[in-house]
């Protein structure tokens, strides 16, 4: 419909509600169903042509006269459906801005009438979104050789797509320049331009991950777990050896060492019956059978010891068979077997569970209840891989199938695994051993395990296992805080490995904000090695920026960083390979403006550089480079923080520039010096102010200030630094 008094026209296309006034030049597209908004000013941009263009403006005058020119988008000049006219100053028609529809996906293509003009199409509107919404992007960038994620609503040149964690649906905006900007939750900034004859676009994706490779899709629960579950766990240093006694001796290390730095959970291994030596398949795994040797006061008591630690208690349970063959006797009809009456045996038993047997589905909500009642909270379900030798791989063999208890219903793993969650209980913290996001274990899961073990079975960690840990942890970062946390396995900081490796394996953990439990023992650290995993503690939070699986182990891992005070970026730059090699990126890899003038501080080295458009740096063979990138400002600066990996995102909680004083405020650690450091380009510090013991001092050249607060108690403190006018 058009009207000549208000100069507007309403378009309906399928679920799009399309309006143009031609008045104010704003340009309206709107999905009510999926509660999706742009509305904004849309403009033909006249690109006056040069002087040495060869065009069809021939002389002087008609070259001058062309760059004078305007063009304005207006309603239909000839009753063309579906489009609007591009206009010259002469009211003359050179082109169209033509509306096309396909179910949620909604085109505009912008064209001439019969000869090219020389013009751009910018459309600037605000976006409207759902709440949680954040922008990513879901293709992948050809050559990529950077991984991007974000902590906050960060924003990224790269960007071109909004997700909604809750509804499952991706807004994707197409256009040859897409610039979204985070203006406050559910809002948002968009310019979207370009030259000549282009196609532009809005297409919602409704079930984006259910449709694709999470048939399961459960949105992440943060009311239950807040954050990504942190803490210690005996295996990877003991293997089934550690008992109450070795436990205990490292958790009383883990609350000094650690808790003050955000560790949360102790987590038991290999208590079961019969778990003191491998397979897990002998072990007793679902009758509550305690092994009395190494837990001789049983798991109750040792749960109250680690609570009165200040730590949560976790274990670790196998609840798809046993090892046990008086257990499998007294309850045959339990079990799974081959037509031939052989028990179908699987990693998680010599004996496996008939996943469907009603009286199964029973008696383990009555043990996984007494679990709670002996007071964990915490509990890794392992035996939930999906290779050939595990229990969900066994049930839907065909020749199984028609012998299990219950041949009704198709679904026996979903609702065998929704049975863990009611006898666990909604409050308990699930991290799903070795789940897909193809299979059901997110369903119940708050944390996945993503990845092979760190360490082979009585082995130390190896480079091998590092590099291995870093591929998963790409393949996987895609979900990663959007259907359960990601685990990548255990933080392994010891002299197995070097200084430099160990810097590696905290970053691959702690960058991406994953589950960060610790494996070592802790009273063979020395402090080098007990600072890399305070220095993962407490867990950033981290979404990804990409929605894909990235099977390259790229070279380049960026944080882009948003607190509402200040954004910055942290990049680690790896180099993977057994010789010295340089490695880098282009400050548009990162999605930054690459006319921009950036300061670099390294974390481990405490260095400072500055750079544009592109930096490259050499690196020993197995080894990280961690840096806090800012745009270089006109005065003193944040640069680092040397509490935490991310360098600032966990601790710095406030910051604030008058033209002659920088004050803002920190998370200290009780006892614990933190070093913030700023870019001052020689500019001195005439005083420092703080509630916390505070020094200072001058690095770089006296390019960088370098101030350490430090308190007796963990708490917020403030700080003011005093500059000359």
């Amino acid at each position: 419909m058009t009207s000549t008094t208000t100069l507007l026209m309403t378009l309906v296309l399928g679920p799009w509600l399309i309006s143009f006034d031609e008045h104010s030049s704003v340009l309206t597209l709107q999905n009510e169903e999926q509660n999706v908004r742009l509305s904004g000013k849309a403009e033909f941009v006249r690109i006056p042509p040069r002087a040495d263009f060869g065009s069809s403006y021939q002389t002087p005058k008609q070259i001058e006269d062309a760059k004078k020119e305007t063009y304005r988008i207006v309603l239909p000049r000839d009753n063309g459906p579906r489009r609007l006219s591009i206009i010259d100053s002469r009211q003359t028609v050179i082109g169209y801005i033509s509306f096309q529809q396909n179910g949620h996906a909604l085109e505009f293509h912008v064209h001439p009438t019969a000869r090219m003009f020389d013009g751009k199409f910018v459309f600037r509107p605000d976006v409207q979104f759902e709440p949680d919404a954040f922008p990513c992007r879901f293709r992948p960038i050809p050559g990529r050789r950077v991984v991007n994620m974000a902590s906050g609503p960060a924003d990224s040149w790269l960007n071109d797509c909004l997700f909604s964690v809750r509804r499952d649906t991706l807004v994707e905006i197409c256009g040859p320049v897409v610039r979204l900007e985070t203006r406050k939750p559910g809002e948002f900034a968009l310019e979207l331009s370009g030259d000549g004859v282009q196609t532009f676009g809005v297409n919602v994706r409704k079930d984006f991950f259910r449709n694709r490779d999470v048939p399961h899709y459960t949105p992440i629960d943060k009311k239950r777990c807040p954050s990504p579950p942190t803490g210690w766990m005996s295996w990877n240093i003991y293997f089934d050896k550690a008992g109450a006694q070795e436990n205990l001796a490292e958790a009383r290390l883990g609350k000094k060492y650690f808790q003050p730095f955000g560790m949360e959970f102790w987590s038991i291994e290999s208590w079961q019956g019969n778990s003191d030596k491998l397979p897990v398949s002998k072990f007793y795994n679902i009758n509550g059978e305690v092994n009395e040797e190494q837990f001789p006061d049983g798991m109750k008591k040792l749960a109250d010891e680690l609570r009165a630690l200040g730590f949560r208690p976790g274990m670790w349970i196998v609840p798809f068979g046993t090892g046990n063959p008086e257990f499998y006797e007294s309850h045959r009809s339990w079990f799974m077997h081959f037509p031939n009456g052989t028990p179908v045996s699987t990693w998680a038993g010599k004996y496996t569970l008939d996943p469907s047997h009603p009286e199964v589905l029973a008696h383990l909500r009555t043990i996984l209840a007494m679990y709670r009642d002996w007071g964990y909270e915490f509990f890794k379900i392992d035996g939930m891989s999906i290779g050939s030798y595990y229990p969900t791989q066994q049930t839907w063999k065909p020749e199984l199938q028609p012998l299990l208890a219950d041949t009704k219903h198709g679904n026996w793993i979903e609702r065998f695994l929704r049975n863990l969650r009611a006898g666990l209980g909604d409050d308990a913290v699930i991290l799903a051993c070795g789940t897909s996001v193809t299979a059901p274990g997110v369903l119940i899961a708050d944390a996945t395990r993503i990845g092979a073990d760190i360490v082979q079975p009585n082995k130390p960690v190896m480079w091998e296992n590092i590099l291995r840990q870093a591929q998963e942890t790409l393949k996987r970062l895609y979900t990663h805080n959007i259907i359960a946390y990601n685990d990548p396995d255990t933080l392994m900081v010891n002299d197995a490995i070097s200084l430099e490796e160990a810097r590696v394996t905290t970053t691959v953990v702690s960058l991406p904000g994953q589950v960060t439990f610790d494996g070592d023992k802790l009273a063979e650290l020395p402090p080098e090695r007990i600072r890399l995993i305070q220095q993962a503690l407490p867990v950033c939070d981290v979404h990804p920026s990409e929605l894909y699986s990235i099977w390259d182990r790229l070279p380049v891992w960026n944080l882009a960083v948003a607190r509402p005070f200040l954004r910055w970026n942290v990049v680690a730059v790896f180099n993977w390979s057994d010789t010295e090699k340089e490695e880098g990126f282009t400050f548009a890899e990162l999605g930054q403006n690459p006319d921009q003038e950036y300061a670099l501080y390294e974390f481990w080295t405490n260095t400072l550089t500055t750079a544009s458009r592109e930096f490259r740096a050499k690196l020993p063979p197995h080894s990280v480079r961690l840096y806090a990138v800012h745009p270089i400002q006109n005065h003193p600066q944040f640069l680092s923080s040397d509490r935490h990996t991310t360098q600032g995102a966990v601790d710095l909680t406030d910051l604030q520039w008058d033209g002659q004083t920088l004050s803002g405020r920190v998370k200290l650690v009780e006892k614990h010096p933190t070093t913030l450091r700023f870019l001052t380009r020689g500019t001195p510090c005439v005083k420092a102010d703080s509630d916390a013991t505070v020094q200072v001092q001058t690095e770089q050249e006296g390019n960088v200030l370098a101030v350490t607060l430090v308190s007796e108690t963990t708490r917020e403190a403030r700080f003011t630094l005093h500059f000359p006018k």
